[in-house]
């Protein structure tokens, strides 16, 4: 087994494991996941899988990300704020038009940087709700993302545009949401 393929486990290992300290404060009411984050990223993780399938990607941490953000869906059903506000509803419609033209594109590029974009508008929801509520993300959480997303990155054995996007997007986002979840920003 290569360097590469263990820390590709290991990368998994760890995007699984950063749900756990996730699901225990959602369902303590600690954490409160928005819920339209999480449906998209849920969607957006199985065509990631598609596209780093076709392009030699890192199957293995997609295949992490997937089952931690659905487990974190789930319980946002029950224990997750958002879904219907305006805002929420708009950025939900504008994900689901560039996912249907992510299937539609033929161009693996394109589709991913729709994709990309689609993380973004996710993302940006939990951002703007932890901006507003900056306890109602628990940091480690993020950290362990974003150390998953980094080891993601490092164990990759094709570079290409393609194959880099989607970790350090993850790993932009979730440092991001680290640093906001200190409460030493304005």
């Amino acid at each position: 087994m290569t360097w590469q393929e263990i820390l590709s486990i290991i990368s998994a290992i760890v995007s699984i494991a950063s749900s756990v300290p996730y699901a225990v404060a959602i369902i303590r009411r600690k954490a409160r996941p928005q819920r339209i984050t999480w449906l998209i990223i849920a969607l957006l993780n199985i065509t990631f899988l598609i596209s780093t399938i076709m392009t030699g990607g890192n199957v293995i941490y997609i295949i992490g990300n997937f089952i931690g953000a659905f487990l974190v869906f789930l319980l946002s059903i029950k224990f997750g704020i958002g879904g219907k506000s305006r805002f929420d509803i708009v950025s939900f419609v504008i994900a689901l038009v560039a996912l249907g033209l992510l299937i539609a594109v033929d161009n693996k590029l394109a589709g991913l940087l729709l994709a990309v974009a689609v993380n973004v508008i996710a993302l940006g929801l939990t951002v703007k709700k932890t901006i507003a509520k900056r306890d109602s993300e628990p940091r480690l959480v993020w950290i362990l993302i974003a150390t998953s997303s980094f080891l993601g990155l490092i164990s990759l054995t094709h570079w290409s545009l393609e194959n880099v996007l989607v970790p350090v997007c993850i790993l932009s986002f979730s440092s991001i949401l680290s640093w906001i979840s200190t409460g030493k920003i304005k």
